[in-house]
């Protein structure tokens, strides 16, 4: 009972203020993407894509994550159960999918998106293969290189489609 008014109070203390605080119509956002999000509410990764750090290179000192790219990466890879999924990096991983038709198969992809123009070289996509040997249990497997390519063209045309989708909307 000696603890339960003190308890009582502090939640009450904690619910004065609850509901009551309200953004001031003069916040001002202190860095670029704040000010972003305030110009462009609609857009999840802004006008370019991600920011991801610095490189000399690249223009305006940033590194960015095509927004259409990462999209369509998702989309394509969406029928397997994802295991991680780094925006900021440009990473997708998915975990083990096994396809009903061949349970001795399994096959696992990462995806990394690698640069903020919707190009044929902004994306690497790898699959891993395992299967299943009686004693042996899971053992790695040889993928064909096609395979990965066939991913890769087909990440690369549904992001052209989702561009294309894009420009219809805004006009």
């Amino acid at each position: 009972m000696r603890m339960m008014i003190p308890l009582f109070s502090l939640v009450l203390l904690a619910q004065c203020d609850a509901g009551t605080t309200q953004r001031s119509e003069r916040y001002a956002p202190m860095n670029s993407w704040e000010r972003e999000d305030v110009k462009h509410p609609d857009r999840v990764f802004g006008e370019g894509g991600v920011t991801l750090g610095t490189q000399k290179s690249a223009p305006g000192g940033v590194i960015k994550v095509n927004a259409y790219l990462w999209r369509a990466s998702l989309d394509v890879i969406s029928f397997m159960p994802l295991a991680q999924v780094e925006p900021f990096t440009g990473v997708i991983t998915t975990d083990w999918y096994q396809p009903a038709e061949k349970d001795t198969e399994r096959f696992k992809i990462t995806v990394l998106v690698l640069d903020h123009v919707l190009r044929a070289d902004g994306i690497k996509v790898s699959v891993f293969k395992e299967v299943y040997q009686a004693g042996k249990g899971w053992t790695t497997a040889q993928v064909d290189q096609e395979m990965n390519e066939q991913l890769e063209e087909t990440i690369l045309n549904r992001a052209r489609e989702l561009k294309q989708e894009s420009r219809i909307k805004k006009s």
